[in-house]
């Protein structure tokens, strides 16, 4: 039988409002120091030397304990009315944009601290709507912790980003949509440019422009993931909160991976259940490593963007190669959107029209000298 362990509790008076609350420690000279550090706060405050927001910051640290955007994370897709595809969402945005803030203190969310990271996911070549969808999904985080008492103020105050996102430079407030291939003789000139380039290049881009991958589902791909179906293959796609689709791929697409199979093979870079294109920096003959992010890096996709002679090689960016396969499908689909959403695994037509292009490029804003 395991034996409960003993808690002391007292209840002092806020030093700002007055009202009492609750304090707990598990021996009474724990207990005496709470209270100490209590009557310590309300001095400073008396005397000037403490702020209102400081005490107060520090009493909810001291009822609740650190509360980071991990813990907070946690608790709000615990709730049981949130749907499985908020759930999902949430907890993809934990480990991916928002991982340089998961361990710090909600508090400690300032302007400046959000300026920099919604900043730096534009540097990293995110596309306006996902660091707005970043920033409201942050926002809704730490309005469910202020209504737990986690956090008493917005950490930022009144500071919003800019309506462009924190854009900056000399195109500030001018959008500037991505590139892509715009139909499959683009696609055909980048996939010659890239063989020029390396083999295993016009792998990469034909696989994920070829399926619509993400960069994460490219690099997770492995080699069990594909099962030979007719002329064609058929490929398990591991997406975004854990789910798994299965796609058909072309009979060109197959040739072309069994190619560069044979060429891992000679290398000693090929297992069944390896990835199918290894991080050649980390793998060795015999132990292929998957990469950590992507497979295919902006320098690369750009280099071969310019050898097929295609326009902003700068505003090309690994998902562009999504925004190519949902642009040319819905080309050959006819404009089927719902049959063009299945392809694309999207949940819903307004996410889809945002990777759409027109055939025709229309001529780009002039940005200002």
């Amino acid at each position: 039988m395991t034996r409960r362990r003993r808690s002391y509790v007292a209840h002092p008076r806020h030093p700002l409002t007055g009202r009492q609350f609750r304090v707990a420690a598990s021996s009474p000279r724990a207990l005496a120091r709470l209270l100490a550090h209590v009557d310590e706060l309300r001095e400073g405050l008396r005397l000037g030397s403490r702020s209102p927001v400081d005490v107060d910051r520090q009493l909810r640290r001291l009822t609740h304990g650190p509360i980071t955007l991990a813990r907070a994370v946690d608790a709000y897709a615990a709730r049981v009315e949130l749907s499985e595809h908020t759930r999902r969402r949430v907890r993809s945005w934990i480990a991916g944009p928002a991982r340089p803030l998961r361990d710090r203190e909600l508090d400690d969310l300032d302007a400046p601290a959000l300026a920099t990271w919604l900043q730096r996911l534009r540097a990293g070549g995110a596309a306006s709507s996902t660091v707005g969808l970043a920033w409201r999904t942050l926002r809704g985080v730490v309005r469910f912790a202020a209504e737990r008492g986690w956090v008493g103020r917005s950490p930022w105050g009144a500071w919003r980003p800019s309506p462009r996102v924190v854009a900056s430079g000399p195109g500030a407030g001018v959008r500037v949509l991505r590139e892509c291939c715009r139909d499959a003789g683009e696609l055909a000139a980048l996939l010659d440019a890239a063989r020029a380039i390396a083999p295993e290049l016009e792998a990469k881009i034909a696989t994920a422009a070829g399926l619509g991958l993400r960069a994460s589902e490219l690099a997770a791909l492995r080699w069990s993931d594909l099962t030979p179906s007719g002329g064609g293959v058929l490929v398990t796609i591991r997406g975004k909160g854990g789910r798994v689709d299965e796609l058909e791929g072309p009979m060109t697409l197959c040739a072309l991976l069994r190619t560069h199979m044979v060429r891992l093979q000679r290398e000693g870079l090929y297992a069944p259940a390896g990835p199918c294109f290894p991080d050649r920096r980390t793998s060795t003959p015999g132990h292929p490593r998957k990469h950590a992010r992507g497979a295919i890096t902006r320098r690369e996709l750009a280099a071969a963007v310019a050898g097929a002679e295609l326009p902003h090689p700068e505003r090309w960016t690994p998902h562009s190669l999504r925004d190519s396969f949902a642009t040319i499908e819905h080309g050959r689909h006819g404009g089927d959107l719902a049959a063009l959403m299945a392809r694309t695994r999207h949940a819903s037509v307004s996410s889809l029209a945002r990777y759409l292009r027109p055939r025709v490029r229309a001529p780009q804003p002039q940005l200002p000298a």
